[in-house]
């Protein structure tokens, strides 16, 4: 499969991870089915926020709320890695349980690489950048 991915949210995205930097940044992009519509960056609550990261609960309990309201899938998981290349640890295969997200990492370099669940194992999937969504 391929993520399909506009360009005005890759680079909210690596706004983000710039913004965050050097702790790691991370965020959710909805949409239906397939298609990332827009962003919603989150705030990352990790105790060690400059190698890992954690959604705050109730942040993404209150945005998994609203889209299920708007009838929006969470599309793609993402989130940064300061000091390393955009390949999952061992901690993000442990904490990747949706098969129909898409999980982006942006690694050292702004090089953004996404992965998807295939018979529990994260497998690496090209990235399409398309025209902007609006």
């Amino acid at each position: 499969m391929t993520l399909r991915l506009p360009a005005d949210l890759l680079e909210q995205m690596l706004a983000h991870c710039r913004d965050q930097h050097p702790r790691e940044a991370c965020g959710i992009m909805a949409g239906h089915h397939d298609t990332p519509q827009w962003v919603r960056t989150m705030a990352n609550v990790h105790p060690d926020p400059y190698r890992f990261f954690r959604f705050d609960p109730d942040e993404q309990l209150d945005l998994y709320a609203g889209l299920d309201e708007l009838g929006l899938d969470a599309v793609v998981i993402w989130h940064s890695h300061t000091a390393s290349p955009a390949i999952p640890s061992g901690t993000d295969r442990q904490c990747a349980k949706d098969p129909a997200a898409h999980y982006v990492i942006v690694g050292v370099g702004e090089q953004v690489r996404s992965w998807r669940l295939d018979n529990g194992r994260l497998v690496e999937e090209p990235i399409e950048v398309m025209a902007s969504c609006g």
